[in-house]
């Protein structure tokens, strides 16, 4: 139960060097933490070990008698509310809504929050960052590198101590912060907007290279883009590039359409993924389209002159093998429960 040299000791050990565990570093040399851990691991084993020997034996009992299967789906019901009790997170929506960004509307800009730090879903805003324990390597190493900390040791936590002009380019237009036991809310008025196109790029592969450009005073994100491999198409300057719009079909699809007067790169202020792919669609000019990281945490699209109709969806490798998985799954459970039923049905003549 965290005695000095017990069993939860060696376990504090071996899981701090590790190197993969958020905790702070005082707490596996804070002899009171660890008999507190060691002693609730202890409690929940045994009321845990309790649970499934009663559950056992009801199970058992159950084929003499029915009723102890009715005790048995009664104790499973109890355990799972008994568990969930412990887990109601509440708080007043009030506190969490914002009048100052309510009385604007709702938008395409971002918030960081430092206050509330998820609030933005209850405003139906987007925001740049929160407690999201999903997020992409990509993205919290350029988070950890605008508040100093070296993208290397990256996580999904970061103390923000500053603004940086890289959220600009983020669509990062509100950040809320504590006042004097209130709230106040800096506006910075000049962000990207959600898809703009851009005529200049610069090629950079090192992350380093990247991060530092991006975070250079000079770097101008309206008129250039930095890209990690040259694009198939080569952008040609021109006064009027074309426009573009587009539309939310769900959050995981967006469809675009943009009529372009000179081969440019399309630049979406969304989070880069190798899950998003890119589909042409009836009236297009191009055929296949290539969905390139940008300014290492966003998309681009390079675009040749013409109207142009892409189908933008998320679908990870990983999602598509995951169905077929499922599909072949659900298609042997049939099979069996087919042939169980015609077993058992051959079995009764």
């Amino acid at each position: 139960k965290g005695n000095p040299g017990g069993i939860f000791d060696r376990l504090f050990i071996y899981i701090k060097n590790t190197n993969e565990s958020y905790l702070f570093d005082s707490l596996y040399n804070n002899s009171l933490f660890i008999k507190n851990a060691g002693s609730f691991a202890w409690q929940n084993l045994v009321l845990s070990s309790c649970t499934c020997i009663v559950s056992g034996t009801l199970l058992y009992l159950s084929k003499r008698n029915k009723n102890f299967l009715v005790i048995f789906i009664f104790l499973i019901v109890s355990e799972l509310l008994f568990y969930s009790f412990k887990f109601r997170p509440n708080f007043d929506p009030s506190e969490s809504r914002l009048s100052e960004i309510e009385s604007i509307g709702t938008g395409e800009y971002r918030i960081l929050n430092l206050v509330h730090a998820n609030s933005a879903m209850s405003q139906k805003c987007y925001d740049i960052w929160g407690s999201d324990p999903g997020v992409s390597r990509r993205y919290a190493e350029l988070m950890a590198y605008s508040q100093g900390i070296d993208p290397d040791r990256a996580s999904q936590y970061v103390h923000f101590s500053k603004y940086s002009d890289i959220y600009r380019m983020l669509r990062c237009r509100y950040v809320v912060v504590a006042d004097n036991g209130g709230i106040r809310i800096l506006d910075f008025k000049t962000t990207l907007p959600r898809m703009i196109l851009i005529d200049t790029y610069r090629v950079i592969q090192d992350r380093n290279t990247i991060l530092k450009q991006l975070s250079d005073r000079s770097f101008d994100p309206y008129h250039t883009v930095i890209l990690e491999s040259s694009p198939d198409i080569q952008p040609v300057s021109s006064q009027t590039r074309g426009t573009v719009s587009y539309k939310d079909i769900s959050t995981d699809q967006v469809m675009i359409s943009a009529e372009v007067s000179s081969p440019c790169i399309l630049l979406i202020t969304d989070a880069y993924s190798k899950g998003w792919q890119a589909k042409s669609m009836s009236g297009s000019t191009r055929e296949n389209y290539k969905i390139m990281p940008a300014n290492y945490i966003l998309r681009a699209i390079p675009l040749s002159k013409g109207h142009h109709e892409i189908l933008l969806e998320y679908r990870p490798a990983a999602f598509i093998r995951g169905k077929w998985i499922s599909i072949f799954s659900l298609l042997l459970y049939m099979t069996l429960i087919v042939h169980y039923l015609k077993n058992r049905k051959s079995y009764s003549i």
